[in-house]
């Protein structure tokens, strides 16, 4: 994606990974640069890892709290750095380097009891460890609730066992080491293993036994897919897309699948490539919907994941961006049915509405992902297609900066509608103690 701040400083991270497929050791040296001056700083960094110590920018010893009585931040810890008097350095040092390690269990003959993107997963064939997971150190902005997780980096990985290895934003490379590099800052998403790849027109398809032809069709359709929203939002992919097969640890329902979107870097658990498209080399209608949300996120991903409302904004946007791309490859009969399977879903539940919700939690996985996208469809229908998604794009820019609130929703929309239009909405819609009542109403007429 076109980032629309491209002037912003560029967080780096440099060093070296070394990981061991077959006895799940894994071991960092990492030293991050030219880091935003943050007050209230935490460095995240998963609970299975063990830390040697952190360094200033002259390789001296830093003391460090958080190892003992420490606070969790989903599956990291919380360090901060300390001074010689035991003293917490206030602001976030511009350069430190961080050594650890830790050791991960090998799902091989047996499943663990889930599996998600944010668990660093080790199959005895493939090792999987994204952003989420926080094998790099991740820093925290306690006072802005905004994240420092994606580096320009160069690393230096080292995979034993492994024919194959991918850092997200750079080309997978063939060999057991390899040095990687991204002058661009992504999220990190490291994919080491026993694998091969594929390369199509400078996008990769990895651990998949696709036939080429096969791999260039299904490259064409998420080229397609990547021109809906580069018109809709008039923000262009600039970047080569992977797309990544991987297998999951924990026992799956048969025919599930799922997926998670880590730009540019997309990973698929449960589908059989060679079947997401039909006899004409097209995506099947559910792949169509599974690619249109996973590629949505490449807008509304980690720039939105701050505030209480973070789950709306991350993914019921994706899913409501993904509705328009259902109905251009399906038909508004397709579109009309996906609709009305999710007023199924919230048919029987109670809800808050947005503007009662204090807590992250309170937005549970039926209100993000089938009550939050059909409310950002009534706006759509009370407001109009374009309108809707210019509000969407000034949100986009707005989020490199700041949380965002419904307060702020209200003040980009005045630049495509009226302050009492926008109030009338947020009378009927987000503050309203029976606005799921009205979103059911207003789908199934828009339906009939």
């Amino acid at each position: 994606m076109q980032s629309p701040n491209p002037d912003k400083k560029i967080p780096h991270l440099e060093g070296k990974v070394t990981l061991n497929l077959h006895n799940g050791l894994f071991k960092c040296r990492i030293r991050l640069s030219n880091l935003p001056k943050i007050g209230g700083y935490r460095i995240l960094l998963h609970k299975g890892m063990n830390i040697k110590s952190f360094k200033d920018s002259a390789g001296k010893r830093i003391n460090y709290d958080g190892y003992y009585s420490g606070k969790a931040h989903h599956v990291g810890l919380e360090y901060q750095l300390i001074d010689d008097n035991n003293h917490k350095i206030e602001e976030l040092p511009e350069t430190f380097e961080l050594e650890y390690v830790g050791a991960f269990p090998i799902y091989h003959d047996e499943f663990n009891a889930f599996d998600f993107k944010g668990f660093i997963a080790n199959n005895g064939k493939t090792f999987r460890a994204t952003e989420q997971s926080k094998w790099y150190p991740v820093i925290y902005d306690s006072i802005g609730d905004r994240y420092v997780d994606s580096y320009a980096y160069k690393l230096e990985i080292e995979g034993a066992h492994c024919t194959s290895i991918f850092v997200n934003g750079a080309a997978p490379k063939q060999g057991e080491s390899n040095t990687f590099s991204s002058t661009k800052a992504v999220p990190l998403f490291l994919f080491a293993g026993d694998f091969d790849f594929l390369s199509i027109a400078g996008n990769y398809i990895i651990n998949s036994d696709i036939p080429f032809e096969r791999a260039r069709l299904l490259i064409a359709e998420v080229e397609d897919i990547k021109s809906i929203y580069a018109s809709n939002l008039g923000i262009e992919y600039t970047d080569s897309i992977y797309l990544i097969n991987h297998e999951p640890v924990d026992q799956m329902p048969e025919g599930s699948h799922w997926g998670f979107n880590v730009y540019p870097a997309f990973g698929f658990a449960g589908i059989d490539f060679k079947d997401l498209l039909s006899e004409k080399g097209k995506l099947r209608p559910k792949y169509v919907e599974l690619f249109g949300h996973e590629l949505a996120h490449n807008y509304f991903l980690t720039n939105v994941m701050s505030g209480t409302l973070f789950w709306f904004w991350l993914e019921s946007c994706a899913d409501y961006l993904s509705f328009d791309v259902v109905e251009k490859r399906c038909g508004q009969t397709y579109l009309h049915k996906k609709l009305l399977a999710y007023i199924h879903e919230i048919n029987d539940v109670e809800f808050p509405p947005l503007e009662e919700i204090e807590s992250s939690s309170q937005i549970t996985e039926t209100y993000r992902y089938y009550l939050g996208p059909l409310l950002l469809k009534c706006f759509e229908l009370r407001f109009g297609f374009k309108k809707t998604y210019q509000v969407l794009r000034s949100l986009l820019v707005l989020s490199e900066k700041k949380t965002l609130t419904i307060d702020e929703w209200a003040k980009v929309s005045q630049q495509e509608i009226s302050q009492k239009e926008f109030e009338e909405f947020r009378k009927d819609y987000l503050s309203n103690g029976r606005f799921k009542e009205k979103i059911i109403l207003e789908i199934k007429n828009y339906c009939q």
